[in-house]
């Protein structure tokens, strides 16, 4: 597909008008929905980025051995249904209402996870959490790219940075929650011991029930600001996907006054004419090729659990860097010869190399230090997949083919902690060996991957 320059397609289409413009930027191969779309990415693109552009069970409950896996399997069967229902729904309702709602969702089960008094109870809310969250993901991804202007999705990779910002306020939380509200840990669950005995009961053990309220809430914090501070407009290209052209140009139009920025020169007339071009088409006409003093009692608490303390040190030692990762993602994908497919093969790789290296660790500081590399990795290859994955689809059907894509991720998520249960109950490096396999299988796909959508209009 050959496009205009950005400046130059939105002088252009100031002299002549837009549809008059729009006639050097396409070929004859395009579809209505192609035209159209190029039609928005012309104002995006002139407009630049602005201001609309711009988250001791086990003790309790006595849960040993493999069904401590139990959890994940839950959470990850939620991630999965929700990728594929919610990925089907964000292009039959809509971008705006889709992540709504997926907020809304994961906020108020995270919150009632703190409820229940047993263990299946948690892995139900936790995996109704995950439908939420599950969806949420790829919905994502999706809005920002039809909202971006084409020289800056690059800028799609860095919407990972949240990820490990998000696990370093969550163990900051769990710093300040789990170790001051928390059974001492030499106590049995009270499951396993008669009645008056002591042990470990669900008041003296609300830590890790408060960390998921006040996280949950900061999700819901977040749902609500959506309305009361920031107007989250539909896509323009969701709108003509569907019929909605005088809808999608509002949009156009409310984006840059948000932004600041000149009056655009999309107008109705605009699409009206690429109709009439297409007039003997309209049964087609949205083909696109596929179908549709406080202080001093913290210290003093603390100051009991030590070893806590360090825990959740380590686990900030190690996810704060993942920030490095995303990073490094926004640069590599634009770097010739690298792109989106080259950058996931060597993220892959990577990952698998650090988590081999990892069983022969023998000391903290090297535990760390990989766990911390494995996550940087993590954190870049993602930043490139949830980056790179929207780019392969048309916006009509953008929203089903991420979240399909993102349902086969989630179901290998369900599989994992099953296939990995039999090393968990040994205790043994099997787990580590069996990721390290996965990796380096799914790196040999990606090197075979016919894709590279670094200088591809996204549509």
């Amino acid at each position: 597909m050959t496009t205009l320059n950005s400046k130059d397609a939105h002088d252009a289409a100031s002299e002549d008008g837009g549809a008059v413009a729009m006639k050097a930027a396409h070929t004859d191969g395009e579809t209505l929905y192609e035209r159209k779309a190029a039609l928005i990415n012309v104002e995006l693109d002139a407009m630049g980025l602005g201001r609309y552009q711009n988250l001791t069970v086990y003790q309790e409950m006595n849960v040993k051995g493999g069904a401590q896996a139990d959890i994940f399997t839950a959470f990850s069967a939620g991630l999965t249904v929700g990728a594929f229902t919610w990925g089907l729904l964000v292009d039959i309702i809509g971008r705006r209402y889709a992540f709504n709602l997926t907020c809304l969702l994961t906020s108020l089960f995270g919150i009632l996870v703190a409820a229940p008094p047993n263990y299946t109870g948690i892995c139900v809310l936790t995996a109704l959490c995950g439908f939420g969250l599950g969806g949420n993901i790829p919905i994502d991804a999706t809005i920002v790219l039809e909202f971006l202007p084409q020289n800056r999705r690059w800028l799609l990779p860095l919407l990972s940075i949240w990820q490990p910002i998000g696990v370093v306020v969550n163990c900051v939380i769990a710093y300040g929650l789990v170790p001051r509200y928390r059974c001492a840990e030499t106590l049995p669950s009270c499951r396993a011991v008669a009645n008056g005995a002591a042990c470990c009961t669900r008041t003296s053990n609300l830590g890790w029930r408060y960390l998921m309220i006040v996280c949950g809430c900061i999700t819901l914090g977040v749902f609500l600001l959506r309305f009361a501070v920031f107007t989250f407009f539909e896509s323009p290209k969701f709108l003509i996907a569907r019929g909605r052209d005088a809808e999608a140009v509002a949009v156009v139009h409310s984006i840059a006054a948000f932004n600041r920025q000149a009056v655009p020169n999309l107008r109705v007339e605009d699409f009206q004419a690429i109709d009439h071009e297409f007039k003997d088409r309209l049964d087609d006409s949205l083909n696109t090729g596929t179908s549709s003093s406080a202080l001093g009692v913290l210290k003093q608490a603390f100051s009991r659990f030590k070893h806590l303390k360090g825990l959740f040190r380590t686990r900030i030692y190690i996810y704060l860097p993942g920030i490095i990762g995303t990073a490094m993602a926004a640069a590599a994908v634009e770097l010739p010869g690298i792109g989106r497919k080259w950058s996931l093969v060597f993220g892959a790789i990577v990952q698998g190399v650090s988590m081999a290296m990892y069983t022969q660790v023998t000391t903290l500081k090297a535990s760390v230090g990989l766990n911390a590399l494995e996550y940087i990795m993590q954190s870049f290859f993602n930043a490139v997949l949830y980056g790179f994955t929207p780019e392969v689809f048309p916006a009509p059907i953008r929203g089903s083919a991420a979240g399909l894509c993102s349902t086969f991720g989630r179901l290998s998520g369900i599989v994992a902690p099953i296939a990995a249960r039999p090393y968990i109950d040994g205790n043994s490096n099997g787990v580590l060996w069996l990721a390290c396999g996965g990796i380096f299988v799914s790196a040999l796909f990606l090197v075979a991957l016919p894709i590279e959508t670094r200088h591809r209009t996204s549509y």
